[in-house]
């Protein structure tokens, strides 16, 4: 499944859903496959690195919390899309008065 950075999100929700509709016709199917899927379940999710987030298409991730800082007239942010510059900047060498 090829995906754009944009859309990974909706791709994952569009394949969890798949997923969720096969174990749904799989234990109308078979009911005693069960206690059997939940054990795989919590297998696989036992294996998953905890807190594990991903970022693409120029964004940010973290598994807690971000604090970004600026200071001295500077700018501050987590992703920019574009040029920044601050308002009025004073050419290198040159003393503010």
């Amino acid at each position: 499944m090829a995906t754009g950075s944009g859309d990974t999100g909706q791709a994952r929700q569009a394949a969890a859903e798949r997923w969720a509709g096969r174990f749904s016709d799989l234990l109308d199917e078979d009911p005693s496959a069960e206690a059997e899927l939940r054990a795989l379940v919590e297998d696989v999710a036992a294996r998953l690195p905890a807190g594990a987030v991903s970022a693409s298409g120029h964004s940010v991730a973290a598994g807690r919390d971000v604090n970004i800082t600026a200071s001295a007239g500077g700018t501050a942010a987590g992703v920019i899309h574009g040029n920044v510059a601050p308002p009025d900047p004073t050419g290198p060498g040159l003393a503010q008065l």
